[in-house]
């Protein structure tokens, strides 16, 4: 199967580029994309340097990692080391900390894929002549929406190049429940995808956590079918909105509050497809975020553009941005009144690689913590320690994911006194995560006792006891 977008240049070549896309940039180079789209690869091939022209801007760690990487060939038939993906990913040791480019022959996997948390710097790379078929027809059903991935990415420093990424199950008809069905989920930071297509209906990808970016690639779906919490920049990419009677939807992100850094980013893109009158985006949570600039957009696009989700209040909270696009689908005569027309300064920071680039554990681990009130309960790292924590989230393990997600070498142990306190352990040498969770917690609205101590392995620990409304610390 292979996407409408079209594949230009060396596919290795892009996508070992990549791999080193969330590193520092050299300064000199400007980060803003061109306004002019026929400029655009060139001046990406002028910021984005191969790892042997970048060793003194990137951190140590970095360089060990993507130095000497190991290859791995997944190939149906004879002539590879692997005939599946999974196999392919199992061979990866857990705590991996070098490179590893998984080749992937033409053919079709029928897989369920999952990169571990605990795996990063993992490359799936196919033939941008012959692309693999990823494909899988798990649905909410059975799995749960954001768990019903073809593709699924736990771990930081992912790189998917050339690849069909294709959930086969049926289209939603209305009428069978839980039917939704995510072809790609992304939920490790700093993850960047190039020249893949992406297939779906309902939810085909969701940008779920972290910093990610994608260039040159394909989507397609129905409804909602870029959506999460994610901070993406989706650069020179294809929507597809394929027809579906009652909604058309293209965005449904997910930030709950203007103190979230969090939002999509789409520059250079293209909506086309079969659709008529479809949403840029709806208000699915409180308050998303979300920008196209320089898009051509057909008439597939609704002339009110992007709509509240019939919470007429949300219209107070919502940022949704155009910036210099162009078709019949991006006039601004018909479009609803809480959306904006951005000016050159709003429109700056939606047009720098800086928008996903990579930040610290202090600016990124107060809003894995931003949680609310239902108890829950599930297994500590490596499944020996019980945690209890409060969330309304239906994904039990929303908390242990997005603080792991943020600050994945730094707690020990989790253990619980009682169902309203929480005991946190972490290496002495990220006091700063302790700092960053004790300012995070004095911002919410609970009563919290909080302690600095000492586990019983002398590490730095924190104690929070919730008793009240009141928030004092």
């Amino acid at each position: 199967m292979t996407g409408k977008k079209g594949i230009e240049n060396g596919g290795v070549y892009a996508a070992i580029c990549m791999i080193v896309f969330f590193a520092p940039i050299v300064q000199s180079q400007s980060t803003q994309i061109p306004e002019d789209k026929s400029k655009v690869n060139d001046w990406f091939s002028s910021v984005i340097k191969p790892l042997s022209q970048r060793t003194g801007t990137l951190d140590p760690e970095l360089v060990q990692a993507e130095a000497e990487p190991k290859i791995i060939k997944v190939k149906q038939g004879d002539g590879g080391d692997f005939a599946t993906i999974m196999k392919a990913i199992d061979s990866v040791p857990a705590g991996n900390s070098k490179r590893v480019i998984i080749s992937i022959g033409p053919g079709s996997y029928q897989e369920k894929i999952t990169i571990p948390r605990d795996k990063p710097y993992v490359t799936l790379v196919g033939d941008p002549k012959n692309m693999p078929n990823l494909t899988f027809d798990a649905t909410a059903k059975d799995y749960g929406t954001v768990d019903s991935g073809t593709l699924t990415t736990l771990s930081n420093y992912f790189v998917g190049a050339y690849l069909n990424i294709i959930n086969s199950a049926p289209k939603p008809d209305g009428k069978r429940e839980g039917a939704q069905a995510v072809a790609l989920r992304v939920s490790g930071d700093r993850s960047a995808f190039y020249g893949c297509n992406i297939f779906g209906f309902q939810d085909t990808v969701c940008d779920d956590r972290g910093n990610h970016f994608f260039k040159d690639c394909y989507i397609r779906g129905t409804v909602d079918f870029i959506f999460g919490s994610g901070k993406s920049l989706y650069l020179d990419t294809e929507i597809f909105v394929e027809i579906e009677p009652k909604l058309t939807v293209i965005t449904a992100q997910a930030r709950e509050s203007s103190s979230e850094d969090t939002g999509y980013s789409i520059v250079h893109g293209k909506i086309t497809g079969t659709a008529k009158g479809s949403f840029l985006g709806r208000a699915w949570k409180s308050s998303p975020r979300v920008v196209y600039a320089y898009t051509e957009m057909t008439d597939v696009v609704n002339p009110a553009g992007w709509s509240h989700d019939m919470q007429p209040e949300r219209a107070k909270t919502v940022y949704y941005g155009e910036y210099k696009c162009t078709g019949v689908g991006a006039s601004s005569s018909g479009r609803e009144p809480f959306t904006k027309q951005l000016t050159e300064k709003e429109a700056e920071p939606f047009l720098s690689l800086d928008y996903v680039l990579k930040k610290g554990h202090k600016e990124v681990a107060p809003c894995f913590l931003e949680i609310e009130k239902d108890l829950a309960r599930v297994r500590g790292r490596k499944s020996k320690t019980p945690l209890h924590y409060v969330s309304k989230v239906a994904n039990q393990d929303f908390f242990l994911d997005r603080f792991l997600e943020a600050c994945p070498d730094s707690i020990l142990d989790f253990t619980t006194q009682n169902s309203t306190a929480l005991h946190i352990a972490v290496e002495n040498r990220r006091l700063d995560v302790l700092q960053v969770l004790l300012r995070t917690l004095m911002k919410t609205a609970y009563h919290r006792e909080v302690v600095n101590r000492k586990d019983e392995n002398g590490n730095t620990a924190l104690h929070i006891a919730a008793s009240s409304n009141e928030a004092q610390v």
